[in-house]
């Protein structure tokens, strides 16, 4: 009997594992564009999604749009605006937006550090398709392992 309770256990932290390898991802965050809240040098797991936990104030790592993609190969912003949502007031005037609003392919997003952030505002909307996931935890933080709060803040201010 208890060999069967060790290949059952022995099962799901194989399957645990292989379930994290396909869906995590560990980031490096390379500029200032993020900070205060995230600095230069500092890695952050992130969880490969599409839409279900994209949402407004959260961080996302993006592959950036074209006109920008030969900078870095991957980008961590914040995400303002999701497809067919208005813009704030204060990003109106950003390139690539249908009536003040999102296009249906994608996604609005800037960095926490406006003066030091190349976004949606210089270069439009982010390609939706380009999402890779959504920052779940800061790594290498006191304590070593730290949740990444969300700023409802950011829908609507600057």
């Amino acid at each position: 009997m208890p060999w069967i309770v060790i290949v059952v256990i022995g099962t799901g932290i194989v399957t645990a594992l292989w379930t994290l390898r396909r869906r995590a991802l560990l980031v490096t965050v390379d500029g200032l564009s993020m900070e205060p809240t995230l600095l230069h040098g500092q890695r952050v797991l992130v969880w490969r999604t599409r839409r279900r936990l994209v949402r407004v104030g959260r961080l996302a790592v993006l592959a950036p749009p074209e006109s920008a993609a030969r900078r870095r190969p991957l980008l961590v912003k914040r995400l303002v605006a999701l497809p067919g949502e208005p813009v704030p007031d204060e990003f109106a005037a950003a390139p690539g937006l249908l009536d003040g609003r999102v296009p249906a392919d994608g996604l609005f997003v800037v960095g926490d550090n406006r003066a030091g952030s190349s976004d949606s505002r210089d270069l439009g909307p982010f390609p939706l398709a380009g999402l890779v996931g959504v920052v779940w935890f800061r790594v290498g933080v006191d304590p070593a392992i730290a949740p990444v709060q969300r700023r409802d803040a950011d829908r609507h201010a600057g």
